[in-house]
């Protein structure tokens, strides 16, 4: 239907460095655990992972989308 999917992942391209996106978007973020499972991640056009300072692996689900879901509508 035209939606580019982003996927919040480990293995990502770094998030602040990504290109031009489509005005359509779905973003799917997993679980704090285990992450979004194989089949969500096929499914993705586009992989992100945020950047992590001081050997942090993640963030809050919550929070992690609120940032994807800021930056993507703010900064186009």
């Amino acid at each position: 239907r035209g939606y580019a999917t982003i996927g919040a992942a480990l293995d990502g391209e770094p998030f602040y460095g990504r290109g031009p996106l489509p005005e359509k978007l779905c973003v799917l973020i997993g679980n704090e655990g285990a992450g979004l499972t194989e089949q969500a991640l096929a499914a993705c056009t586009h992989r992100y992972r945020l950047p992590m300072r001081g050997g942090a692996e993640s963030l809050n689900a919550a929070i992690a989308a609120g940032v994807f879901m800021y930056e993507l509508m703010n900064h186009r």
